[in-house]
């Protein structure tokens, strides 16, 4: 999993470039297949690659000159590699593998519609905001500690977006037929979409187990997801056709601890099932600055944060706490970014 210190560079990272760039573009043009022979004859090409450095540094070793140079080369690259370092790599959901086909005020618009309700968009926007922080101040994580079940708690969040400050007199008949709606919905691609560059990336990242697993009992590093979400989430993966590149999927109402909380973190070393895993050999991305990218670092994790905002904003508001190079707009220019440069972590 770990690469080797790449003591001379030219040849070797111009190749490396060289072949990253080739199999982005295969991998882009078919998005959800992976090429296994792409894959073997990527591994072969690695393999004659750094062979051809260990000879270089044989050489260079007769010769004497290996010097203080290559260890400070060695200092710098062993700072700014790429993912080799990782072991355990997880992601958020909402906006950062799947996002909203469109705001939620016109899906619940087009939901209250089908039951002859018709509202401001614009209202139940607000609305939503209201009682999505309501009720997550009332009942934390979908019910779980008030001992409501997340049906219930959804059924109570539809009923404030539609009856807030006086919005509508929605019956409690038409609210609980929009909550049976709602849940089924809420599941599918009618209501989500993959995020910029998430499919091709996780792609990537399935390729890269493959190739450098070969040979080994147990692949370089797995791949999960970690979400404040309640059970529906495994379906809802499955249903957006990217539940088989997760080895695991943690959702915070059947753990029983939300992000930003150490504990679930936690739970997804354990998931991971990789012997002597460190919380300092896992790397987290998500959208939420409080709970993905504070949260992964409070337990010990590395973090990139997947956020619509720039690196320049959230500096302004949370200081040297969010550090620029770890703020990304999509999954699309992480993904380019480790595959054509290292990442300064």
């Amino acid at each position: 999993m770990f690469e080797q210190p790449q003591t001379h560079t030219l040849d070797r990272a111009n190749t490396s470039k060289r072949l990253g760039r080739a199999l982005i573009g295969c991998i882009g043009n078919r998005p959800g297949q992976i090429d296994w022979r792409l894959a073997w004859l990527l591994l072969r090409l690695r393999l004659l690659n750094h062979t051809l450095g260990v000879l270089r540094e044989s050489a260079a070793a007769s010769r004497g000159t290996v010097c203080a140079k290559s260890n400070l080369e060695f200092l710098n690259v062993s700072t700014t590699m790429s993912l080799s370092r990782f072991r355990l790599i997880t992601f958020d959901v909402h906006n950062t593998l799947l996002q909203f086909r469109s705001s939620p005020g016109k899906k619940y618009g087009e939901i209250g519609a089908m039951f002859g309700i018709s509202n401001n968009n614009n209202q139940l926007v607000a609305n939503y905001v209201q009682s999505w922080h309501k009720m997550n101040r009332l009942h934390p994580n979908f019910g779980l500690k008030t001992k409501i079940s997340y049906k219930q708690w959804w059924q109570m969040m539809i009923d404030g977006i539609f009856n807030e400050n006086g919005t509508h007199n929605t019956p409690p008949e038409k609210i609980e037929q929009m909550t049976e709606h709602f849940m089924e919905y809420f599941k599918t691609s009618v209501f989500w979409q993959h995020c910029y560059g998430s499919v091709d990336f996780l792609n990537y990242l399935k390729l890269q187990q493959h190739v450098e697993s070969s040979g080994q009992k147990q692949a370089p590093f797995k791949l999960g997801v970690i979400s404040n979400f309640d059970p529906r989430l495994d379906v809802l993966l499955r249903n957006m056709k990217i539940n088989h590149y997760f080895d695991f999927v943690l959702n915070s109402y059947d753990v029983g601890y939300m992000k930003p909380a150490q504990e679930i973190f936690d739970r997804a070393i354990r998931s991971a099932e990789i012997k002597d895993l460190k919380p300092h050999q896992c790397l987290h991305i998500g959208a939420t600055p409080a709970t993905d990218y504070f949260g992964a670092r409070n337990a010990g994790w590395y973090s990139l944060l997947v956020h619509e905002k720039s690196a320049e904003e959230l500096t302004r508001k949370y200081g040297q706490l969010v550090e620029d190079n770890h703020v990304f707009s999509s999954l699309f220019d992480i993904h380019k970014k480790i595959s054509n440069d290292y990442m300064r972590w």
